[in-house]
């Protein structure tokens, strides 16, 4: 693995040093992050903690269907390196993190699909008052890799690079011991390499309220959400709002029931003649099982939506099914799987902008895990998955088998106090 890791450097050197410079661009788009780093400095807390966690993983794999097409299979071994940092700091009044990493992707037989992928993250949050709080996050990211989104969507696209970035703000404020309001803004852009698919910018802003319904039903909190979207493609856009009510329950001590269904609607305007804005009607709904017990974790999920999604340049209606377990079988050894299913639907008319989209993915992923060390550890997984296409009566199955070596080791203050 030492050769491989080398022949990488090696081969994406001139790639990732282009690149890496656009990892900066994610300073300048959390000034609120920057406020919250202010107030950690300016006012020492009992309780500090900081950390500094540098982290390597090197794997190989291979995928015998890496467009995803159903005649003309051509797969391929691959090697992902991947070296990442992420910093840490925390007290009683909140925390802030910061992470950033780059993938580098090298195929054998598949030059093309070579490229070095960088990422960077930050997220915080602090407790102005007893009883309000703010929270910022931002992200910045690109990714060469085909069908990345498949088992995120259950879409798949072309060999298309894409740059995105995204900024959340947030407030949450305490009204009384049962009821707490929040709020929250989020703006980003994605862009593609590929003009076959819609740049897009996102605007969206959403409420929820949160109320303690105890003296109505045992352990049980309500929920309201409302949430306004606007999403700007090259040829149209589109204002999506949705409001939902539901529910999240303790069941017991291991189980956790979280629930919310309600209307949507989606008006979409066209940014050229002869195109006609249409307005359509949806809903929303989720609801997803917990489970947290003595040597194992289980969550299972169903979500149903309306979506715009710039894949397909047009709205789409989304159902997805949803699970996961994984079992500790000793101190070093876990056994896990993930199962999903996506239904996804064109929602609106066909017509020369859109992609007209009718099928059903199926993905399911077993894996194992060894513990090696604390620091190093070792996962191997296996990826079944499967499109069925109802418009081309036709269907596309891809098989990856990966292997991954990680390495991570935390460093705190008392290390370097005692390194020093």
């Amino acid at each position: 693995m030492s050769l491989s890791c080398l022949n990488i450097l090696a081969a994406d050197r001139g790639i990732f040093i282009r690149n890496f410079a656009r990892c900066f661009k994610i300073a300048l788009a959390f000034p609120t992050l920057v406020i919250l780093a202010c107030f950690f400095s300016t006012q020492p807390v009992m309780g500090d903690e900081r950390t500094v966690t540098p982290s390597v993983s090197l794997g190989t794999g291979y995928n015998d269907n890496i467009l995803f097409t159903e005649n003309d299979r051509k797969g391929s071994f691959y090697t992902v390196f991947s070296p990442a940092v992420q910093l840490r700091q925390r007290n009683e009044r909140g925390e802030v993190n910061a992470k950033g990493k780059f993938d580098s992707y090298t195929y054998a037989e598949r030059s093309e699909f070579n490229s070095v992928d960088p990422e960077v993250s930050a997220d915080g949050k602090y407790a102005l008052t007893p009883l309000v709080s703010v929270n910022a996050s931002g992200l910045y990211k690109t990714d060469s890799q085909p069908n990345s989104t498949l088992t995120t969507t259950g879409l798949v696209s072309n060999n298309t690079k894409s740059e995105k970035n995204q900024e959340v703000f947030g407030l949450d404020w305490a009204l009384s011991e049962k009821t707490t309001v929040g709020g929250q803004a989020t703006f980003g852009k994605t862009r593609y390499e590929n003009n076959a698919y819609s740049d897009n910018t996102v605007q969206s802003y959403g409420l929820v309220f949160k109320s303690n319904l105890d003296k109505l039903i045992h352990e049980t909190t309500g929920l309201i959400n409302l949430n306004y979207s606007i999403y700007d493609y090259n040829v149209s856009r589109s204002n999506y709002t949705t409001a939902s009510f539901g529910f999240t329950r303790n069941l017991n001590e291991k189980y956790n029931i979280t629930a919310w269904a309600g209307p949507s609607l989606i008006d979409t305007e066209y940014k050229f003649a002869p195109y006609q804005a249409t307005q359509q009607w949806g809903a929303t709904a989720h609801c997803s099982l917990d489970g947290t017990l003595e040597k194992s974790t289980v969550n299972l999920s169903f979500t149903y939506d309306l979506e715009p999604d710039s894949l397909s340049n047009t709205s789409v209606k989304r159902m997805a099914l949803e699970g996961s377990y994984l079992r500790k079988v000793t101190s070093e050894i876990s056994l896990g799987i993930t199962a999903s299913y996506f239904n996804n639907k064109s929602a609106g008319k066909e017509n020369i902008l859109v992609n007209s989209l009718d099928e059903d993915t199926y993905n399911i992923s077993p894996r194992l895990l060894y513990q090696i060390t604390d620091d190093w550890g070792l996962e191997t997984n296996y990826r079944f998955s499967r499109i069925e296409s109802y418009i081309t009566d036709g269907s596309r199955t891809q098989n990856c088998v990966f292997i991954q070596l990680n390495w991570g080791h935390s460093i705190n203050k008392s290390d370097l106090s005692h390194a020093l």
